[in-house]
């Protein structure tokens, strides 16, 4: 049970409890007992600091000699080939993520066991080699190597970006022979048509002698055709010029004319802008040369972002003043450039279509005969423009073929393994790790002494209850039958001085019957109530023990007759009594109505006899949870001590022990702590 609350009227309350809650921490438990208990709890601490001292080793060693490295490299996507005939216009597009699986495919890291002649087995190699992906949309694909071995793991690094590279390149020869060889076919299929067509314009010659060919009708269809493809054209180019005016026009207004000097965000254009310049001139300077002027343009330009950027990140006021949005103003710039592009290629279209409308006029006044020599001459024309553009595309495809290059290159190569972590701190891990170690284990050991259940100093009874603490008794090992008297003399004559100041406070008269009671068995009582009525009985006192616990005592030992045997009419007293050093009676067999036995004359006239006969008498009672006559006992003793084993019985046990007392308005005199483990000793024998 817990102590009473506070508020509860005291007539509610047993006076054996203190009533009012301590707010004083140290009143309230211990701190002696807390502290002490620290120490009884060495081995948690120390098995922290070790525990805590490794680990951290483990990351000082982990971070000091375990190497990284990263190689580089390029992803470019493949440019559009020229004469988008209808056949194979493009080279197969690998994507980014794409390009990140294939790196660590087991064919690529076969080939760098081999090239590196390495003896590992491709899942640690795997578990070594991480290709993370690139959170800003860069373009850069990063090839990172861990392991022990800085100079291994530089090689591998490199080695798995050639070999990545040239297995890209591969890749791509192969799609360009499957590309070539398929314009071959186109080539040859436009050959033949082309063969046909000229022979139907001779036969429609043959066949139409006396016809006036005007040249000037002969190129007219074409002239339309071509108009209207020119119109097409401008279409699409004005519609894409005016989606890309209108996405500036919303980015422009999205923006703050003004903004604060110190100008930082996470949603900064500025800084958006920036990494599209970055990723672009990464791709430029794959491609171009230093002095290209496209190069020269993006530097520029970065350069002018970056500037811009150092300003707002590292204004020298701190207070609230705003300047002009100065990117904005050169949107804005941008955005009259791209309005007037706009207007230029809408006049543009227009242009075509008046140009298409006045063919078509022109086309419709054109006699059939003539019409018909006109388509003839224009399929004849677009399948030699045709043919054209085909040997163009097959040439191109030829030379890159010949000039080999794939989706990815090689930026920068590994040139040194660094440590994960060589920062100073890094090196006193370990002493961190133990005095974080130290401090974990200290303050389990300290919750483990606040929340423990059981009583261990006679502070804590102070504290809890109105019975004072005659004495705290250590755990003494090794205690026998013949060594007891001894080992507890100390104790037994500190518990008789207390004895005597009671019966004197008291002003009991002899015979005095003293009660050791207890909540459980295995607290002590047995041996120390042997002790007790030896102790008196070596003083020169008539004294009788009386055992009323029927488990086994191995200091009293067994007897002919018990009281057990009395209480049945078996035996009269005299025969009961085991004459010795001291005298003592036990009960030897349970009895079932001993408690109502307590009312009869017979049990009245044996304590009348021993008190004739005898100066002490010393009880042992059974544990009052385990026999209900153990409050009898109590109530025709002058005086009673609880026994509690300290190690064993909490204290809402004893809570409930005294509780049952107090219900038979039974106060122990003293309270015995028995067993207490020795860390928690308060005081050296003298």
């Amino acid at each position: 049970m817990s102590l009473p609350k506070k508020g509860l009227k005291v007539m509610e309350l047993p006076k054996i409890f203190k009533y009012e809650e301590n707010d004083n921490f140290q009143l309230a438990y211990d701190l002696t007992k807390i502290f002490r208990g620290v120490q009884r709890h060495l081995w948690l601490v120390l098995i922290a600091m070790v525990l805590f001292a490794s680990f951290a080793s483990f990351l000082t060693y982990k971070s000091l000699y375990t190497y990284s490295t990263t190689s580089y490299l390029l992803y470019q996507k493949e440019d559009k080939l020229p004469g988008d005939m209808g056949g194979v216009a493009f080279l197969p597009q690998i994507q980014y993520t794409t390009v990140m699986e294939v790196v660590k495919l087991g064919k690529n890291l076969e080939a760098v066991k081999t090239t590196l002649g390495l003896d590992i087995d491709l899942k640690t190699l795997n578990k070594m080699i991480q290709v993370p992906f690139s959170s800003n949309k860069s373009e850069l694909l990063h090839i990172s190597v861990r392991g022990k071995n800085p100079n291994l793991i530089v090689d591998i690094a490199n080695a798995l970006a050639k070999i990545t590279v040239k297995n890209n390149k591969e890749f791509t020869q192969k799609h360009l022979v499957k590309a070539i060889e398929n314009f071959e076919e186109k080539l040859d299929s436009l050959r033949q048509l082309l063969a046909y067509q000229i022979q139907e314009i001779e036969n429609f010659k043959r066949s139409n002698q006396y016809f006036d060919m005007d040249p000037t009708h002969v190129t007219f269809l074409t002239q339309v055709e071509h108009s209207r493809t020119e119109y097409d054209k401008a279409n699409i180019h004005q519609k894409s010029l005016l989606i890309e005016y209108e996405n500036l026009k919303r980015e422009t207004e999205s923006l703050p004319d003004y903004i604060p000097i110190n100008f930082e965000s996470r949603q900064n254009p500025l800084q958006t802008r920036i990494m599209n310049l970055e990723t672009a001139l990464a791709g430029a300077m794959s491609k171009y040369t230093e002095d290209n002027p496209k190069v020269i343009r993006l530097e520029e330009e970065l350069e002018k972002l970056y500037l811009h950027k150092q300003r707002s990140a590292t204004g020298e006021s701190k207070s609230n003043h705003v300047e002009k949005n100065t990117f904005k103003d050169k949107l804005n710039i941008e955005l009259m450039h791209m309005q007037g592009k706009v207007r230029s290629t809408q006049m543009i279209k227009e242009m075509a279509s008046n140009k298409v409308a006045l063919l078509e006029k022109q086309l419709e006044k054109i006699p059939s005969r003539q019409m018909a020599f006109m388509k003839l001459i224009q399929k004849q024309y677009f399948t030699e423009q045709n043919l054209q553009n085909l040997l163009k595309t097959k040439d191109f495809l030829q030379l890159k073929k010949e000039v080999p290059e794939g989706n990815i290159v090689i930026y920068q190569l590994a040139l040194e393994a660094k440590p994960l972590n060589d920062a100073w701190w890094v090196y006193i891990l370990p002493i961190i790790g133990i005095f974080i170690g130290f401090l974990s284990g200290c303050l389990g050991a300290l919750l483990i002494e606040v929340f423990d259940p059981k009583l261990r100093t006679a502070k804590q009874v102070e504290n809890i209850y109105n019975v004072p603490c005659i004495k705290s008794i250590p755990e003494i090992k090794q205690l026998t039958k013949a060594n007891a008297e001894k080992k507890l003399s100390y104790y037994i004559r500190k518990v008789v001085d207390f004895l005597d100041k009671e019966v004197a406070r008291k002003d009991v008269a002899k015979p005095i019957i003293i009660s050791l009671l207890g909540t459980h068995k295995g607290e002590g009582k047995s041996l120390f109530a042997y002790c007790l009525a030896k102790y008196y009985h070596q003083l020169g006192e008539k004294t009788q023990l009386i055992d009323f616990d029927s488990q086994h005592n191995e200091f009293l030992g067994n007897a002919e007759f018990g009281l057990d045997n009395f209480l049945a009419g078996q035996a009269n007293l005299n025969q009961v009594i085991q004459p010795n050093n001291p005298d003592h009676i036990k009960l030897q067999r349970r009895v079932e109505s001993l408690k109502e036995m307590f009312k009869t004359k017979k049990l009245d006239s044996f304590w009348e006899e021993l008190k004739a006969k005898y100066s002490y008498i010393i009880i042992e009672a059974p544990g009052l949870a385990d026999e209900e006559y153990a409050n009898n006992l109590a109530e025709i003793s002058d005086i009673n001590i609880l026994v509690v084993n300290s190690d064993k019985i909490s204290k809402y046990k004893i809570d409930e022990t005294l509780l049952e007392l107090s219900r038979a308005n039974i106060v122990p005199d003293g309270l015995l702590l028995n067993r207490v483990h020795p860390v928690y000793n308060e005081e050296k024998k003298t």
